[in-house]
């Protein structure tokens, strides 16, 4: 876990067992066998979610492309969501366990679900923050002029998303890269992936950490959503911003020991989906 957020050049952690724990634990009489590998198990699961979090957070740098908008997204019947997610698990493989996870959390989910969510769209909104290839995927297949394979999926992504209560408090992300070039003050930009933020300063403070060049992004939004209840990863705050939102930059600011902040405000009457 260390040496993947030490290439992020975040901050090291230090609250997470070493290598062969169980194995020390099991042999110490405070757990058996089998209990220590579950443990273990569920740690390493748990350490892959974070991880994944944190690079989600992360995407941004691959943001900032010319497309064409994403249609025919409204116009696709709702699917199910073994039936809008079987283009992408046929390019990825070891997808349907995953999506059989996701399906599952959707079905005992539904019943007590804020805004009314189906099981098919909690489904939808688990499998992104799985410990999988999914979002990577997806987010690939956005930034490509032909999204054609994931318009069933994203039309149910877009159905929970509308269900979901719309938070306009600021929200943060960040790379620990220069980005200022992609980003002038005034200019509109379009992020096309689904954008994972968080609603916690000091979490994207951490993980962008306090060396090298880094990129904060201050966001304004107007339809970010939360997704922690119907994330594989409850231990952090998710916001998404939808897949073609757009924003303009409200400014541009050098701080000090290399870190740039970027403001930007969602522009609630441009769409690029249809």
């Amino acid at each position: 876990m260390n040496t993947a957020l030490e290439a992020l050049g975040v901050d090291e952690i230090d609250w997470l067992p070493g290598k062969g724990w169980n194995k020390l634990a099991a042999q110490a009489g405070g757990a058996d066998a089998d209990t220590a590998d579950r443990m273990g198990a569920f740690i390493a699961s748990t350490m892959e979610l974070h991880k994944l979090y944190l690079e989600r957070l992360a995407s941004v740098k691959d943001e900032g492309l010319e497309l064409p908008a994403i249609i025919g997204v409204f116009d696709t019947p709702l699917m199910d969501f073994r039936e809008a997610g079987a283009p992408v698990a046929k390019l990825l493989s070891g997808l349907d366990w995953h999506m059989e996870q996701s399906y599952q959390f959707g079905e005992k989910q539904a019943g007590d679900a804020a805004g009314g969510l189906s099981a098919d769209e909690i489904a939808a909104l688990y499998l992104y923050t799985c410990e999988s290839a999914f979002y990577r995927q997806i987010n690939a297949t956005l930034r490509n002029p032909d999204r054609t394979r994931i318009v069933p999926y994203l039309r149910l992504l877009f159905s929970a998303v509308s269900r979901l209560p719309a938070r306009k408090e600021p929200l943060w992300r960040g790379v620990s890269l220069d980005l200022r070039a992609q980003y002038p003050l005034g200019r509109t930009v379009t992020w096309w992936g689904v954008s994972s933020c968080t609603s916690k300063l000091d979490v994207a403070q951490a993980f962008l950490g306090r060396r090298g060049k880094r990129t904060l992004f201050e966001v304004l939004p107007v339809r970010a959503v939360g997704i922690r209840s119907f994330s594989s990863f409850t231990g952090e705050e998710e916001f998404i911003l939808a897949p073609g939102t757009q924003l303009k930059v409200t400014d541009v600011k050098a701080e000090r020991g290399g870190l740039y902040t970027v403001k930007l405000t969602e522009l609630a009457e441009q769409h690029q989906v249809a």
